[in-house]
């Protein structure tokens, strides 16, 4: 619908110095490549100076993603069976966000007149970090928060994660202003753009999963209060020990 106003009727819709020059360019650009924006490769194929209503590059990243992620999914659940499978499949994802850490970070390195910045490869490893997410509090349902832990240990070790993971996001946010706008610096900025969405999502999964149990503060997900004043973690804790 977008994409039809875009090319039709939208340069009636308003007025300006430039609003006919800048519409026009606009709905000229998505007719030269209608095809690539509707089979959504427009993030990979068009030309990124004349890309068919920049904002919705997104919407090709999306579909793409959400088109590969059968070929993970399908056969994380088909381990999941097994008794070793909970296991194995964390082990593959794991080294499939390793690759995918590398990957983008090779290309802007070694490949000097790579520039895409709306390419999906780049952003599979958030895709994939929050599908290990599901995949541990699937397999993990019935334990207690960080069952690792002794209990006495909880609440100071959830503490210092909770620290450590805001501490880490707040670093990817003053770093992004720092390396990615302001530094003229090609390394910095292959090096850092790979690294800093593992990293915030890593901060982001760790929120899911504390709120989840019922140590997210104001963040949680959900929190039960049971009539003996316990939580709902707690009491699996309890059932536990």
């Amino acid at each position: 619908m977008v994409f039809l106003v875009t090319i039709s009727i939208f340069k009636h819709l308003g007025t300006g110095p430039t609003w006919t020059n800048g519409v026009n360019t606009f709905a000229q650009n998505c007719r030269d490549n209608w095809w690539s924006f509707l089979l959504y490769i427009q993030n990979y194929y068009s030309d990124f100076d004349y890309i068919c209503l920049p904002q919705t590059w997104y919407l090709s990243a999306d579909m793409q993603m959400f088109l590969l992620s059968p070929l993970i999914i399908i056969p994380i659940t088909l381990n999941l069976r097994k008794s070793s499978g909970f296991m194995v499949s964390m082990i593959e994802l794991l080294i499939l966000n390793l690759f995918l850490i590398a990957l983008p970070m090779c290309l802007k390195l070694f490949v000097q007149q790579y520039r895409n910045d709306y390419d999906t490869h780049s952003r599979l490893i958030n895709y994939f970090i929050g599908m290990m997410l599901a995949v541990f509090m699937r397999a993990k349902q019935d334990k207690p928060f960080l069952y690792m832990i002794k209990k006495e240990h909880i609440d100071i070790t959830n503490l210092v994660v909770w620290i450590v993971m805001l501490l880490g996001m707040l670093t990817t946010v003053m770093c992004y202003q720092e390396i990615q706008i302001m530094s003229d610096s090609h390394v910095s900025k292959s090096v850092f753009d790979p690294l800093m969405r593992p990293a915030w999502c890593i901060g982001l999964s760790w929120i899911v999963y504390s709120s989840y149990h019922g140590y997210g503060g104001g963040g949680n997900a959900r929190r039960k209060q049971p009539q003996n004043g316990n939580t709902d973690a707690e009491m699996k804790r309890d059932n536990v020990h």
